[in-house]
């Protein structure tokens, strides 16, 4: 996936911007912005902010989705942008993204492979 880059109109923060931009409000379980800089072996765009969030996926499913995070000002206007890359547990490993315990510990059970590897931090 690409990054998705629009108008920051409202002035969002990181955390405002997840809960009503890329979740629904009844998706969302938890959501930990860990201040983390992004590193260039996950396509991230420097500088970068990473959170974590627990989300239900379908009725009975938590997963983790982590969450790249930017920020950008318009060249020529005082206009920002926010944007965000969307990755989910089950889509690679990324081991210098590490969730929180207290994200983790939200996350139901799943049989795919990367993403138990990924929980237990064996990427």
């Amino acid at each position: 996936m690409g990054w998705d880059f629009q108008k920051n109109t409202k002035n969002w923060t990181y955390k405002e911007y997840i809960e009503k931009e890329i979740f629904d409000k009844n998706e969302l379980v938890d959501c930990v912005i860990s201040g983390t800089i992004c590193q260039d072996t996950i396509g991230a765009i420097d500088p970068c902010t990473v959170a974590h969030c627990a989300v239900y996926y379908g009725p009975d499913d938590i997963v983790c989705f982590i969450i790249l995070l930017s920020e950008e000002w318009e060249t020529d206007s005082s206009e920002k942008w926010i944007g965000h890359k969307l990755l989910d547990e089950t889509m690679m490993s990324p081991n210098e993204l590490n969730a929180p315990k207290s994200i983790l510990d939200k996350l139901t059970p799943t049989d795919n492979k990367r993403a138990i590897k990924w929980r237990m931090n064996e990427s």
